[in-house]
């Protein structure tokens, strides 16, 4: 995962910045996946996500790509269906999400944000890469790194929130960082003339 991230970084800052795709979080289709280095990295959170069968991962993430949403697919969940589960009896689930979702997955305060979180951490790194791609090309040298600071930071990013990085910065992250569902810290750009 780690090689095709640095490939990916490689090829996002030497070429043009990524067109920006738009998704929704709350359980209607997410729009379709036009850039490709937007997919890979939907791909790649896609397989670390611990909320999908991993059998079922591939059909998830075209269903991502497509723009189709499996959250509505298939029939509806009775009361008593999703008791046996354990899920609350309350909640709109299908037997489509139960078919790809892993225990754990289910076990989800709304099993619903599975779908979303992937696709948040993609997006989130995405913009990562363009920042240090766009601030390069207007001269920053440095970067500081900035936790989210939302009580679900992992030990690396609390520790080097406000440590200043070189053009690694992505890499840092990537190799590191170990924050789930995924990493929401930032990087800020440092220009030499702005300090």
């Amino acid at each position: 995962m780690l090689h095709s991230l640095f490939r990916l970084v490689r090829l996002v800052l030497g070429g043009a910045a990524p067109a920006k795709a738009t998704s929704s979080a709350s359980g209607s289709a997410p729009s379709p996946v036009p850039d490709a280095a937007l997919e890979a990295l939907l791909r790649e959170e896609f397989d670390r996500c611990r909320y999908f069968k991993p059998e079922a991962r591939e059909r998830v993430i075209r269903s991502w790509i497509k723009g189709e949403s499996l959250i509505r697919s298939g029939a509806k969940l009775s009361p008593e269906q999703k008791k046996a589960l354990g899920l609350n009896p309350r909640m709109l689930i299908t037997q489509g999400m139960v078919d790809v979702l892993s225990s754990e997955g289910l076990k989800l305060s709304d099993p619903k944000t599975a779908f979303s979180e992937p696709a948040i951490g993609a997006r989130l790194r995405l913009s990562r890469i363009e920042t240090v791609q766009k601030s390069l090309k207007y001269g920053a040298r440095e970067f500081k790194w900035r936790a989210a600071n939302d009580g679900d930071d992992c030990a690396w990013c609390k520790k080097n929130t406000g440590k200043t990085f070189g053009r690694d910065i992505l890499e840092q992250v990537a190799r590191q960082c170990t924050c789930e569902p995924h990493c929401r810290g930032f990087i800020e750009p440092l220009f030499d003339d702005l300090r």
